[in-house]
């Protein structure tokens, strides 16, 4: 049966489409002998395995291949290091001599596909329809987008704290987007931020508000074409993220897990 795609808007036999790159999920998958394992914030939900990589029927063919090629290509490159030159100090990462704009409409091709996905993972995702409509005219025709469409910044997720999560654990570590309403965002302004983590790094999109004094562009990418500091960021100081923690270390002690030990 044909169906309408997403992106090109023509009827098509649509395949299988991943937010978040397929390959995050795989090397996850191949590190625990196929399978991850799945936490909930759901209180009685218990601790189990998945193999669920959040796919759902969004392109065609052809669509699939254009985002994949063009935009998550380039950005798996950056995200593994094989494509920018990577420097450090007290603060966090800098990624320099890269497309810091290439980059950024990679990230906006993983949010607009999780405002168009029907997976439940994807649910707290839902773009203004003006937005929704931008991103996809430009990942269509292969523009840049806008800097007037939205702000995304990044930040390099680490732990500090004794027997915390090693570097290896964040990098396998992939978070359902989560959303940050009355958000204040320098000079009070208010606004929503939509979050998402995987392969150790947290990305935060502000889809209203945005700050319009040019002191405040190092903190988004793609205003330096070429460089991004990510600074870093304590997981623990990550409300969403130690909330999340907590509770399934309760579910464990409460023996609310299917995970053997």
């Amino acid at each position: 049966m044909l169906e309408k795609c997403k992106l090109c808007l023509k009827h098509s036999n649509l395949c299988k489409s991943h937010a978040i790159p397929d390959s995050f999920f795989k090397k996850i998958f191949r590190a625990n002998n196929g399978k991850a394992i799945e936490l909930s914030l759901i209180e009685n939900e218990e601790i189990k395995h998945s193999q669920d990589s959040w796919a759902t029927t969004q392109l065609c063919e052809g669509c699939e291949r254009k985002l994949n090629q063009h935009y998550e290509s380039y950005g798996m490159l950056v995200l593994s290091g094989k494509k920018a030159l990577k420097s450090q100090d007290e603060s966090g990462i800098i990624l320099s001599d890269f497309n810091t704009r290439k980059f950024r409409d990679f990230l906006a091709s993983i949010l607009w596909r999780m405002s168009e996905s029907s997976h439940p993972s994807f649910s707290n995702v839902n773009l203004p329809p003006k937005i929704q409509q931008s991103i996809r005219s430009g990942l269509n025709t292969k523009t840049e987008l806008s800097k007037g469409t939205f702000l995304v910044r990044g930040f390099r997720l680490i732990d500090s704290t004794e027997n915390g999560f090693s570097e290896k654990d964040l990098r396998d570590f992939i978070v359902s987007p989560f959303v940050r309403t009355d958000y204040s965002l320098n000079h009070n302004q208010i606004g929503q931020a939509i979050c998402f983590c995987f392969t150790g790094f947290l990305f935060e999109f502000f889809i209203s508000a945005r700050p319009t004094s040019k002191e405040y562009h190092q903190d988004f990418i793609g205003f330096n074409k070429k460089c991004y500091k990510f600074c870093f960021q304590e997981i623990t100081k990550v409300p969403e993220l130690f909330d999340l923690m907590l509770l399934n270390f309760a579910k464990q002690k409460e023996g609310l897990s299917r995970i053997k030990s």
